[in-house]
């Protein structure tokens, strides 16, 4: 019986333990995601830097190889193009977030049927404690009955 408690306790907190790995690497999927936005954000002002430094007299940018752009619609694409990217980058953090929540979530249930196997664990072991002791007592008494029944029938015997 105390094999298989320790093997189920041995398995519980195997679960546990993947799951807590499983944070981890969660977190740290989001600190890469962190630094390749950092790294993103660079570009994009690089890029911007290079578009207001190719900028002409007549307000257009230009561009190597390619016929001027008129100066609006390079804005305009610019700006989606921030936009999109903002957007994208919040619904992958918000992501993340809510994933991150949910795994902690799992975590602290899992934590929480543990600690009831444990208690289900410690109860058991006191019931077993318990049985030992009643059966001690109650080959005791037999042995005791045993003992006087013998000495009745001696002194009927007598």
């Amino acid at each position: 019986m105390a094999d298989e408690t320790r093997r189920m306790q041995t398995y519980a907190t195997s679960d546990i333990n993947d799951n807590i790995a499983e944070v981890r690497e969660a977190r740290g999927t989001a600190d890469t995601l962190g630094e390749r936005l950092e790294g993103m954000t660079d570009d994009i002002v690089d890029v911007t830097d290079e578009v207001h430094t190719a900028r002409g007299s007549r307000g257009a940018v230009r561009r190597a190889g390619k016929p001027n752009v008129r100066r609006g619609r390079m804005e305009k694409e610019v700006i989606i193009s921030v936009l999109s990217l903002l957007g994208t980058l919040g619904g992958s953090l918000g992501g993340i977030l809510v994933s991150s929540k949910l795994t902690n979530y799992r975590i602290e249930q899992l934590e929480k049927k543990q600690e009831k196997y444990n208690n289900l664990i410690e109860r058991t072991f006191r019931l077993e404690e318990r049985d030992q002791v009643h059966e001690e007592k109650l080959k005791v008494v037999n042995h005791r009955l045993d003992d006087l029944e013998r000495d009745n029938h001696e002194r009927k015997a007598n």
